[in-house]
């Protein structure tokens, strides 16, 4: 797995929280 992946699964999930408040 390449660490570039789960950067970009966090910052996916970070879109959602702040999705989720707006």
């Amino acid at each position: 797995m390449h660490i570039y992946d789960l950067t970009t699964l966090i910052w996916a999930s970070c879109m959602v929280k702040f999705r989720s408040i707006y």
